[in-house]
């Protein structure tokens, strides 16, 4: 606990140097390394945050979470493929998590890969109907398809949420 209070005040070499300590006690606990991964993304030295990410993963291979921010991690280095990869793991392993889905949605559609892309959005709308970003996603993702129909279904699904958003 304190090593992740000192990384919320912005000490993060502080904090580094307490989970390792808390990892060296009790190398068996992956939460320490998913910390330290945590810790090492803020600082944007995404190498060695992959790397702790790992380590957390092979202590715990069903912690989803650590699944979904590797992806996040290779979606900052614009390595799409990876980040695709885990993205895919953090779904399989929490399929009633919209964001995920919603993550994975736009992974796919920076690959041009939409029909997946729009596949992955509905899950996510299924999973929570009134999910903006999704829904609004999935209009744009229609309208560059040029599918007028289907994003006008969209924005107007929107527009029973948020009927003054003056965007939609």
């Amino acid at each position: 606990f304190i090593g992740l209070y000192l990384a919320k005040k912005g000490k993060s070499a502080q904090a580094v140097k307490e989970l390792r300590k808390a990892a060296r006690l009790k190398p068996d606990e992956f939460i320490f390394y998913a910390n330290l991964g945590t810790v090492y993304a803020y600082q944007g030295a995404y190498p060695k945050a992959i790397h702790e990410y790992q380590k957390a993963l092979e202590i715990d291979p069903f912690y989803g979470l650590g699944y979904a921010n590797l992806s996040y991690i290779y979606g900052l280095m614009r390595r799409t493929h990876e980040a695709l990869r885990y993205m895919k793991k953090a779904v399989q392993m929490n399929p009633r998590y919209a964001d995920l889905h919603y993550n994975l949605a736009l992974l796919y559609s920076d690959r041009k890969r939409y029909e997946k892309a729009a596949f992955e959005l509905k899950k996510a709308l299924r999973i929570n109907p009134n999910y903006l970003f999704a829904r609004i996603n999935l209009g744009v993702l229609y309208e560059d398809q040029k599918r007028w129909k289907e994003a006008r279904r969209e924005y107007r699904e929107i527009l029973q949420v948020t009927p003054d958003d003056e965007h939609i």
